[in-house]
């Protein structure tokens, strides 16, 4: 019987392991006087022949103080590494330009391990470049043609740990977003946004500036920031940090009373932002954003998206002012430049780095589709004959091609397509050989002989080519060049607490890939008018005048009074499923038809919370085909696509999706279940067995 409860035990911890986890690409740990950093490699690096070079970055985030210094560990493999052949091998390595102790590797052994320390001083926040340069010394009767073939191979097990403590909050702008969105190693939303009672569109729009923000600083985490009006607050939520945003003439008396007297007779055309300790537990804080000219809270919100914007604004607040916009220096988002990375100016010559390599981890928001570019720039001395160089581009360990140097120039350009195994990759690894024409560079001696990559190259990330509109993948029509695409949301008359929650929690999901902040427009269903701009409309027709004004374009249309949608060949005709289905309906604008109108409507109100939750997982979404999704009254959803021109609704070529309401988790936990039961059910059979058995031999 023993036996069979181990037996037992291990089938069960066998299934367990059989399903999915997540990757870390990071890991953390947390000690009483600081926390570790790990950063994993993740893919093998290659130095190859007598000399080259390779460039990797980390990141570390804007609220981490550095508390020691870091420690590299490599991994070392030496590849084809003859050693009667080479006197001594050693590896330069540099911190963001600052040169480290120079790494000699024991000639006695083929893989090892070796521990370099990154000095604190040399560690910065934000991007930190690391670069390893290799050389060989050959013994003097060795030709360097006999050492072809031969690597130094860092290993993707090799890891970098940094020791630092999340910073101390003080009253002050400059550490913002720190209190409200922790993006040390937790990476928390810790704060709440709250809105005046029956807030008005202009508020709405300018918090949810701060939504899209945080979605896109926070990148990795699934919480998302709330949005509630003020008298929705609980007991619970004001022991937070509060966001507060909005007209200063309708707030509470707990706000309005933070602000001083002479401040608040220049909110008349003035923006005040400002952190004070919040009135209601003074160990929070409350960041307040208010005016009375509600119209300029949109562009102030903007603004604290700008990391520049509040670094250096030592006092507890400021006033805000529309043109400081405009002087505000705004990223390329639709690339990664080098430069931006830590990288700088790589330089060659015919004696000495003849390559380097460039491993780029791309995170969420730098997706690359088919028509992304490497721009590759090459800057080449003008004292060599251009004829003489020629350099093969490899990314991803695919060879791209032999490229020439422009005659009579000394700077070169060249747009090189991304290979197909590159986009759906977690990294980037670009690497650049150069081939020196040593009998058409005798002349030419030292270090005017060079040629160097540019700091200016970039990875144009490109743009998501659809063929057709698809609920799986919606936020792709409402983004273009890295932001939200002049979208408006068309909301009921009077807005719920919960639909204040839902818009919020709907625009943090699109914006979590984006890199800038993009003003979404508010628009009250009354008062809604066609126009050229993307649109998202949420709630019951009974309640949003907007989705009864488009009812005629519905693929799946309300019946007149707006209380059930018509019968079809999907829902049906049943009464109950007409009341309780809810749908999501992805349509070509009938106006601008480059724009798309996303619909989640439902006769009865409470089912669009289905539908957010739907449209906010990702495990939901990868189900999902169609441009008209319908979930049943018993939370079943199915896609489709449909065909305006015959009104024909018909599955996904790969069939239909009928599957349950609940994620992947919850498949998970009934799979088990089953399962647990099944083989507990066998034990009892068993254990019965046995005591019938023992039964038997005492009689």
């Amino acid at each position: 019987m023993k036996r069979f409860i181990v037996l037992l035990s291990i089938i069960i911890f066998s299934i367990l392991m059989v399903f999915p986890r997540n990757p870390v690409f990071a890991t953390i740990e947390e000690d009483k006087e600081f926390i570790t950093s790990t950063y994993n490699i993740n893919s093998d690096i290659k130095l190859n022949g007598l000399s080259s070079g390779v460039a990797y970055s980390f990141y570390i985030p804007d609220t981490c103080e550095i508390v020691k210094n870091g420690v590299m560990t490599l991994e070392i493999q030496l590849e084809n590494m003859d050693k009667e052949k080479y006197e001594d091998v050693n590896i330069e390595v540099t911190l963001n330009g600052g040169i480290l102790p120079l790494v000699m590797l024991p000639s006695e052994e083929e893989s090892f391990k070796l521990e370099i320390e990154l000095p604190k001083g040399n560690l910065v926040k934000g991007y930190n470049n690391i670069s390893f340069t290799s050389n060989v010394k050959l013994k003097e009767d060795v030709n360097k043609e006999d050492f072809k073939g031969s690597s130094i191979n860092i290993k993707k097990e090799s890891s970098i740990e940094v020791f630092y403590a999340d910073v101390k909050d003080t009253l002050g702008l400059f550490e913002y977003p720190y209190p409200y969105l922790s993006l040390g190693y937790s990476k928390e939303v810790n704060s709440i946004i709250v809105l005046n009672d029956n807030c008005s569109e202009a508020e709405l729009s300018a918090a949810l500036n701060i939504v899209q923000d945080f979605s896109q600083r926070a990148k990795l985490t699934t919480e998302y920031i709330k949005i509630k009006q003020y008298s929705d607050l609980s007991e619970e939520d004001k022991n937070q940090n509060l966001i507060y945003v909005g007209d200063i003439d309708n707030a509470s008396s707990s706000i309005y009373n933070l602000v001083e007297g002479p401040i608040l007779k220049q909110l008349k055309d003035k923006v005040f932002i400002c952190e004070y300790n919040s009135p209601f537990n003074n160990s929070k804080k409350l960041l307040f954003i208010g005016s009375e000219k509600v119209e300029q809270l949109n562009n102030a919100t903007k603004s604290l998206a700008y990391k520049g914007y509040t670094k250096f604004v030592k006092e507890k607040g400021t006033f805000f002012e529309d043109p400081v916009l405009s002087k505000l220096n705004k990223e390329d988002i639709s690339a990664l430049y080098l430069k931006n990375l830590g990288y700088e100016d790589a330089y060659a010559y015919r004696d000495k780095n003849n390559s380097y390599e460039y491993l780029i981890p791309l995170e969420e928001k730098c997706k690359l589709y088919s028509n992304s570019l490497l721009k590759l720039k090459i800057n080449s001395s003008p004292f060599i004959d251009n004829e003489a160089i020629t350099f093969d581009v490899i990314i991803n360990d695919i060879l791209i091609e032999n490229y020439k140097l422009t005659p009579n120039a000394n700077k070169h350009e060249y747009d090189i397509k991304l290979p197909e195994e590159a986009l759906k990759s977690p990294y980037l690894k670009i690497k650049v050989k150069f081939n020196f024409d040593e009998e058409k560079l005798n002349e030419v001696k030292g270090e005017n002989a060079y040629i160097a990559v540019s700091k200016e190259s970039k990875v144009n990330l490109g743009n998501d080519i659809q063929a057709k509109r698809n609920i799986g993948d919606y936020s792709k029509c409402f983004i273009r060049d890295g932001k939200l695409n002049d979208l408006a949301v068309v909301v009921p008359e009077v807005l719920t607490g919960n639909e204040l929650n839902l818009i919020g929690k709907l625009i943090y999901k699109m914006s979590e890939k984006l890199s800038e902040v993009d003003s979404v427009q508010i628009i009250k269903g009354q008062d809604f008018r066609e126009g050229n701009k993307n649109y998202i409309f949420l709630g019951s027709a009974k309640f949003n005048e907007g989705i009864q004004n488009i009812n005629s374009e519905l693929y799946i249309k309300y019946k007149r009074g707006y209380r059930e949608f018509k019968e079809n060949d999907v829902i049906g005709n049943e009464k109950e499923e007409l009341l309780n289905s809810a749908t999501v309906q992805l349509i070509k604008s009938p106006w601008y038809g480059e724009n798309s109108l996303l619909i989640l409507t439902a006769p009865k109100n409470e089912r669009i919370n289905n539908l957010v939750d739907i449209l906010c997982s990702d495990e939901e979404l990868k189900d999902i085909h169609g441009d008209l999704l319908i979930v049943s009254r018993n939370n079943e959803n199915k896609g489709f696509y449909f065909d305006i021109t015959s009104n024909i609704i018909s599955p996904e070529d790969e069939g239909i999706n009928d599957i349950s309401f609940s994620d992947f988790k919850n498949k998970k936990i009934f799979i088990l279940s089953t399962i647990f039961i099944i083989l507990t059910a066998l034990s009892c059979v068993l254990v019965m067995h046995s005591k019938r058995k023992k039964g038997k031999k005492k009689k």
